[in-house]
């Protein structure tokens, strides 16, 4: 695989595709909950919350490229680890019928909070 059209292509790149790799391992887990109380006929309160935590383990394997395997070689592993959490609270009033007409209206009002 030389000259055109061949130019830009690694002469390894055989070795390169079987002995020098990264792994990735992924653990992925989420989780929520979410709880509605109706205070009045007119008035209720909902909370969420939840949570998604994702755990990344990267191999990566370089093998000698000499005879007696000392050139070249490397290998790493590294790990890392994030945590998500967010929660809500949302109330919300209602009303049918607003002085006697076909209006209805709602309000609701609340708030994020994420870490």
């Amino acid at each position: 695989m030389e000259g055109y059209p061949y130019y830009y292509i690694n002469p390894t790149i055989w070795w390169g595709y079987y002995k020098n790799n990264t792994t990735l391992k992924r653990d992925k887990y989420l989780g929520s909950i979410s709880l509605v109380y109706d205070i009045t006929p007119w008035l209720n309160a909902m909370f969420r919350t939840g949570r998604d935590f994702t755990l990344d383990q990267f191999e990566t394997t370089h093998e000698p490229i000499d005879v007696v395997g000392l050139q070249g070689g490397y290998y790493s592993n590294s790990i890392s680890k994030e945590i998500s959490s967010n929660s809500d609270f949302l109330i919300t009033a209602s009303k049918d019928k607003i002085f006697h007409s076909d209006i209805n209206a709602k309000l609701s009002g609340g708030a994020i909070c994420g870490a």
